[in-house]
């Protein structure tokens, strides 16, 4: 039996378009954010996993549950409290997918301007939000927010260097996205590989394609009536620029 594995993402950073892309392979059922509190919305035929979710052993009982009915689950880093993800994501037998984007002013603004527009996946694009007018980000908002995803990211990147090598499959956004080196392609039929599976033909155009699947372009930056003051004041190689 191949272990079950989790997708631990950071926001904003494909990794609903990747848990889609991944189950185009028949032996891959992924139940997508589990832990978000609107889940039992999505899929009125589950339970609210979340307001079931006290401890360690209901995180436990939980996920033993999901796992009966997927092999997979996608969640992101601020849906569980960091000492239940600990729990969870140095469990043993569990495999861990973890995703980030090394832009994260880039993530932080994308998150910030979902907000205003109120599409927050691919799907929702046909909504018309390029001609509405964009309020300004506020600035210490921003500031707070990449400070407090620094702090994340750093405990993130830590625990998992406790997970073993065979266990822990590690990407980013613009691997999946951007790199000109490597096809979306050979990332999938990677991952295919660290989670035991035989390759399978995707057609991952629609997921992986950045041109279709990329929510928020920097014609979309250009709309922000500040977006020149966010690069300026946020703009380093550490964090990333707002125009890439």
């Amino acid at each position: 039996m191949r272990a079950p594995f989790i997708i631990f993402a950071h926001a904003r950073s494909g990794s609903t378009n990747l848990s889609r892309a991944l189950q185009c392979h028949p032996d891959l059922h992924i139940a997508e954010e589990p832990f978000h509190e609107k889940y039992h919305e999505w899929n009125p035929n589950e339970p609210s996993y979340l307001n079931l979710i006290r401890d360690i052993p209901s995180l436990d009982k939980q996920t033993s549950d999901i796992f009966r009915k997927y092999n997979g689950i996608k969640v992101l880093n601020y849906q569980l409290s960091e000492d239940l993800y600990t729990h969870l994501l140095l469990r043993p037998e569990i495999k861990v997918i973890y995703l980030k984007r090394s832009n994260l002013l880039q993530a932080v603004v994308s998150n910030l301007i979902a907000r205003q527009t109120g599409v927050w996946q691919p799907h929702e694009k046909g909504k018309d939000y390029t001609s509405q007018k964009f309020a300004p980000l506020p600035l210490e908002e921003i500031e707070k927010i990449i400070n407090y995803e620094k702090e994340l990211r750093l405990y993130y990147d830590d625990l998992l260097n406790k997970k073993p090598a065979q266990m822990l499959y590690r990407t980013n956004y613009e691997d999946l996205y951007l790199n000109k080196e490597i096809s979306p392609d050979a990332v999938l039929h990677d991952i295919y590989r660290f989670l035991g599976l035989p390759s399978h033909p995707v057609d991952f155009q629609d997921y992986l394609n950045y041109k279709v699947s990329k929510i928020n372009p920097e014609n979309i930056y250009d709309m922000l009536p500040n977006a020149k003051e966010i690069n300026e004041k946020f703009g380093c190689d550490e964090t990333g620029w707002l125009y890439s």
